[in-house]
């Protein structure tokens, strides 16, 4: 599970904090998820990224992070490839391998925040090997599974599909901040959650498409 935080929402928006949680699913005998069984977190990553440029006042509003919290932090060069060895480890970068699935909420942005980055790195002469891989999307998983109808609200439903919101209306486990590593703590319950409304579902099924990085 992955979330980054940004200068804005704009394309060319900057990390400034990357955060991911490996965890172990609890795998049936049949090979499907069960959604009672214990999800078992392998580790942790979170780190602050000076962006190299201003963040915009919304951003700071909504996630905290100021100016003076990213100076001096490392530069994305240094940040991804810590990143990738923490959610690549078991592949060895070998690209050929496949790679344990990513998920997050709304995988558009972060997975197109990450490439971006990884762009700009490219124009340097800054090239990251990783495995390519899908990121599914729980913000998709929540469209399809608890469809919002704002001319005939439903109480049953959550008013909207924002991470805050799902986890308010669950009453999941969790407390998302708009800070990388509670939003992927969060996410992980909605996923949760989504298993257990549709048990037996593949990833494919329960987040859709997905997006390739």
């Amino acid at each position: 599970m992955i979330d980054t935080e940004t200068t804005g929402t704009e394309k060319t928006a900057r990390i400034i904090e990357l955060a991911g949680v490996r965890v172990r699913l609890p795998v049936t005998s049949g090979g499907l998820i069960d959604p009672q069984g214990e999800w078992t977190v392998l580790g942790s990553f979170a780190e602050l990224v000076d962006p190299g440029i201003p963040i915009g006042p919304f951003a700071s509003q909504a996630n905290g992070i100021y100016a003076h919290h990213v100076k001096g932090k490392p530069s994305i060069a240094e940040v991804l490839p810590r990143f990738f060895a923490f959610a690549f480890g078991d592949s060895g970068f070998d690209p050929s391998t496949p790679a344990a699935p990513w998920i997050a909420h709304n995988a558009d942005f972060d997975a197109g925040r990450i490439a971006y980055e990884l762009g700009r790195l490219s124009v340097r002469g800054i090239d990251l090997v990783y495995p390519r891989h899908r990121v599914w999307c729980t913000l998709k998983m929540a469209r399809a599974l608890w469809p919002v109808d704002k001319k005939k609200p439903d109480p049953r439903m959550p008013a909207n599909h924002k991470l805050g919101t799902l986890v308010s209306h669950f009453a999941l486990p969790a407390r998302p901040t708009h800070r990388a590593l509670a939003d992927v703590f969060a996410a992980i319950e909605v996923l949760k959650r989504g298993w257990q409304d549709k048990p037996g579902a593949s990833l494919a099924a329960l987040c859709g498409d997905g997006v390739w990085l």
